[in-house]
């Protein structure tokens, strides 16, 4: 007990002269506006245990934790260590911090790692704790769990990933590595990253910082000033991570109060973000403004910031939750929407037919993979309604140096830097015809890291949701396999293809009741668990996840050449299909369709990041699969028309007159209906799913309207509210929400519960 005592002190001992050298880095940092990453390596226990107990009373700032585990857990010993883990990191966006411990043992997330890293601010640093290099490699990273799809193990996946990543820390001249050696002491392991200087860029561009900040927010008072209330008006306003738009916001939201209270007139100004803390920054600029102006305010909570001119005008600024403020539409003269690309468009769309001014902040770089979907969604949307369109780019840092250390050390780590090559496209038919297939392997070579680089930087253009946590995906999980043309050494087009299906039938029979949903196998599973194939789980499946062209070369059949070279090869492989799923656009389903993918499956609910409908298509590649393939499309012209009907119904009870564009133009893929019209054995099979099992109602709606139609007789054996809830139940224009009400049931649960119990009744009569 002596001994472990006496070992216990002597790691605090030799912690101390790194935790002492830490704190003039620090200050050194601030003093050139630069921010640094540190990596810690050696054992978990020891790193951890240092760091818990002295790092907090030695450096005394917050500190931000992500990978703490729960049986560590002592946070209440500590009021500025916070868990970013157990409460989720994307709370974290838009925030400030001094400190950021990144424990790589409890898995390396990218994503997480470039979200908390982006808020450090200047003079701040990230503590990376890793295992050696050589440990890392072996060890079971706990991250991989996530990409593993059934049946695959963690120890199926390749960890590739992680190879690249010490490869890049190696490559740095900026990062500072200390290890711990044999006696537990941290020592540097390499002298010039922890001595490089600070100073080289300390002069870069400061002015230019105030003065494009500056700019942005007189363009925002100047517009917020603006008469003509019958236009309807909007900026958007672009930024990296660290460039203060949001604090641009808060500080031209105080001014035009500042100036309507000079004037005595009342003015309210409405923000909204995807969480409450993203805006913190904002109303704490907007504070320090109007405390500068000597102005007297009402700040009770933080999200509400309220004054009173002399004669009793109320001028605000008020914090709204994206749902909230598309149902309520409160007042505004101006409507400030941060980290825009985050909120689900159709839940912005009220908003934008609603309100006369109104500025859209988003994050070019994001870590949260929705900057495209701003780009190419949102954005002609809002050129499209608003009469005054105008786009404002904010570039030169704010809370940091122009050439930031760990900027520039994320960037490169997590890919997210990585630009698409140019390509001469004046000769299309010399380009065709030296282009070459490949399908890459996972091996350790530099050749192999720069092809799935290309891949991701050209899918990363493409596809708003791609994220850096994709480039790890890509690189380890078992299943996947990346595909591409390319012209020498420059990838052209790529396409990431994963395996799914070959299920055993035990766990199909699971998935049909709604028991199971094991991780990936999307296709098969979504044809037996809502469209009731029980034996789509024997079929194997290759779903095109992703799949892009290089810009300069698109609308030349390089995308269609790709997929026939992918099809071949899948062909000799023992692929039962081809599919892919996406929310449904005409343009996507028309390039699917032309490559002879046909339609199989609509989507219940609408996607959240685009307010589209997934639809799901295949091409059968066996005569087996040919023949079964008859049987999807024929179930799915049968259930499309029924599924539109209520769909269109919801959306025109919600205003999503997008979502109605959307699901009308779907009316077109229901060209016939070539099956029966009275109950069948895959009905039946249906409702026994829902009324005995766990399937949902929504992807029964077929099987219920045929039934009820074909045995109204039964109907007379159901008790007089049971009647009412079925027929209300199968009506369009009733809604869950509705039927909890008319009905009086507590809540959704008992609403599908009482459904269940009807279904069996109906089924025990027939």
């Amino acid at each position: 007990m002596a001994g472990d005592h006496l070992r216990k002190i002597n790691r605090y001992l030799n912690v101390a002269s790194f935790l002492i050298m830490l704190q003039p880095l620090l200050e050194e940092l601030k003093a050139n506006r630069q921010r640094k990453l540190v990596r810690l390596i050696g054992e978990r226990l020891v790193l951890t245990e240092w760091l818990d107990n002295e790092l907090n009373e030695v450096i005394n700032k917050p500190v931000i934790w992500f990978g703490r585990h729960q049986e560590q857990e002592r946070i209440g010993e500590h009021n500025q260590y916070f868990d970013a883990r157990l409460k989720q990191y994307q709370q974290y966006l838009g925030q400030e911090s001094d400190i950021v411990v990144f424990d790589c043992y409890a898995g390396l997330n990218p994503d997480a790692l470039g979200a908390l890293t982006g808020t450090i601010k200047q003079g701040g640093v990230c503590l990376l704790l890793t295992p050696p290099d050589e440990h890392w490699l072996a060890l079971p990273d706990p991250e991989l769990q996530r990409i593993c799809a059934h049946p695959y193990q963690i120890t199926d996946a390749h960890n590739l990933y992680i190879s690249r990543f010490i490869k890049q820390l190696q490559a740095s001249n900026t990062v500072t590595q200390y290890s711990t050696d044999h006696n537990k002491q941290l020592v540097p392991v390499n002298l010039d990253s922890v001595y490089t200087s600070l100073t080289s860029n300390h002069n870069t561009g400061s002015s230019n910082t105030i003065f494009t900040q500056q700019n942005a927010v007189k363009h925002i008072v100047d517009f917020g000033q603006s008469s003509n209330a019958s236009d309807k008006q909007c900026i958007v306003l672009q930024a990296d991570r660290g460039r203060g738009k949001t604090a641009a916001l808060g500080l031209a939201a105080a001014k035009l109060l500042q100036i309507h209270y000079e004037q005595d007139s009342s003015f309210n100004i409405v923000v909204c973000a995807p969480v409450s803390n993203a805006i913190e920054t904002l109303f704490k600029h907007a504070q320090q403004q109007l405390e500068g102006q000597r102005i007297t305010f009402k700040y009770p909570t933080a999200n509400d910031l309220q004054i009173r001119t002399e004669s009793g005008k109320l001028l605000t600024i008020s914090f709204f939750a994206p749902d909230a403020l598309s149902l309520t539409l409160p007042k505004a003269d101006l409507v400030m929407i941060d980290e825009a690309a985050a909120i689900p468009i159709q839940v912005l769309k009220p908003v934008i037919n609603h309100y006369q001014r109104q500025i859209y902040s988003t994050t070019i770089m994001g870590y949260e993979g929705t900057g495209r979907g701003f780009e190419y969604k949102l954005k002609p949307l809002l050129q499209h309604v608003c009469s005054s369109y105008q786009t404002m780019e904010l570039t030169q840092p704010i809370r940091w140096q122009a050439d930031d250390h760990l900027e520039r050390d994320i960037n490169r780590l997590l890919a997210v830097d990585l630009t698409i090559p140019s390509i001469n496209n004046s000769d299309i038919k010399s380009l065709q015809a030296t282009t070459s297939f490949t399908v890459h392997t996972h091996k350790l070579t530099d050749n192999n890291f720069e092809a799935y680089e290309q891949a991701f930087a050209l899918l990363k253009n493409a596809h708003y949701r791609t994220t850096p946590n994709d480039l790890r995906y890509m690189l380890d999980a078992p299943n996947v396999q990346l595909m591409s043309l390319s012209n020498d050494d420059t990838m052209i087009a790529t396409a990431l293809v994963v395996s799914e299906g070959s299920l055993e039938p035990e766990l199909c029979q699971q998935i049909w009741q709604g028991r199971r949903r094991p991780r990936g196998n999307l296709f098969p599973q979504s044809l037996i668990a809502h469209a009731g194939f029980k034996d789509a789980g024997n079929y194997k499946y290759a779903r095109v996840v992703r799949i892009a062209v290089n810009p300069n070369i698109q609308g030349h059949q390089f995308g269609t050449d790709l997929l026939s070279h992918i099809k071949s090869y899948l062909t000799q492989q023992g692929y039962d299909f081809i599919c892919t799923s996406f929310g449904y656009w005409h343009k996507l389903y028309n390039f699917w369709f032309k490559n002879g993918f046909n339609a199989v499956r609509l989507g219940i609910k609408a996607e959240a990041s685009s307010g589209e409908y997934s639809i799901f298509m295949c091409q059968p590649l066996t005569e087996q699969a040919v023949l079964f393939n008859k049987q999807l499309q024929q179930r799915f012209q049968q259930t499309l028309q029924i599924e539109l009907k209520h769909k269109l119904i919801a959306a025109s009870q919600f205003t999503h007159d997008h979502q109605q564009g959307h699901l009308s133009g779907m009316s077109t893929l229901a060209v016939r209906d070539n099956g029966p019209n009275t109950v069948t054995e895959h009905d039946l099979s249906d409702l026994d799913a829902f009324a005995n099992h766990h399937r949902t109602f929504d992807s029964c709606l077929l099987a219920m309207t045929r039934f009820t139609t074909q045995n109204k007789a039964s109907l007379k054996h159901l008790t007089e509210p049971q009647q009412q809830l079925l027929c209300d139940s199968l009506t369009p224009t009733m809604n869950k929400k509705q039927l909890i009400v008319k009905h009086q049931f507590t809540g959704e649960k008992q609403l599908i519960q009482s459904l269940r119990l009807l279904w069996q009744t109906l089924i025990t009569l027939n």
